[in-house]
């Protein structure tokens, strides 16, 4: 990246960008908890009623929903985790994420640090990939993983209706 000198206008742009990153981050977090909270309330209230033949059906198919749309919530809260492999050293700090330095040596660390801090281009290259990765696991996983989540909650929902309808109508 070639910035000769920093600017208050980049800065500004850059923290702006980091905290709506954080604050999609939160919000999506936020969301995969209370689908959790509501799948893991409809598991308990449904196997304690799953005795109740006229039920049963619709029941298990929303046991089965809790369950996955559970699944799909707890990947969306889970950390990636990418390191480096041990062995490899690298020539520069590529980003500023705990993953992307956290199996070096403290020594190492600093002396890749003290070396961005002497270029303004390096360090606004380390700054702008730790934007790009954090939007990448924002939007290819926590995203992704959130929709699966939600689409699972509403379609098992439906299907339970459904198998409600149909059995009180078969009764």
């Amino acid at each position: 990246m070639e910035i000769k000198e920093a600017n208050a206008h980049i800065d500004a742009m850059l923290l702006q960008t980091r905290q709506n990153h954080m604050r999609l981050t939160a919000m999506t977090d936020q969301k995969a908890h209370i689908l959790i909270a509501i799948s893991a309330v409809t598991l308990n209230v449904s196997a304690s009623q799953l005795d109740n033949p006229m039920l049963k059906w619709p029941l298990l198919i929303l046991l089965v929903q809790a369950v996955i749309t559970m699944f799909f919530a707890s990947l969306v809260i889970m950390p990636t985790l990418r390191l480096f492999k041990s062995g490899s050293k690298p020539e520069k700090l590529h980003s500023s994420f705990a993953t992307s330095f956290a199996s070096l040596p403290y020594d190492e660390y600093i002396h890749l640090l003290e070396k961005a801090f002497q270029n303004n281009g390096e360090l606004y290259e380390i700054m702008a990939r730790e934007l790009y990765d954090s939007a990448q696991i924002i939007v290819n996983k926590k995203f992704r993983l959130l929709r699966y989540a939600f689409i699972s909650f509403l379609s098992g929902l439906v299907v339970t209706l459904i198998a409600f309808v149909i059995t009180v109508f078969a009764a």
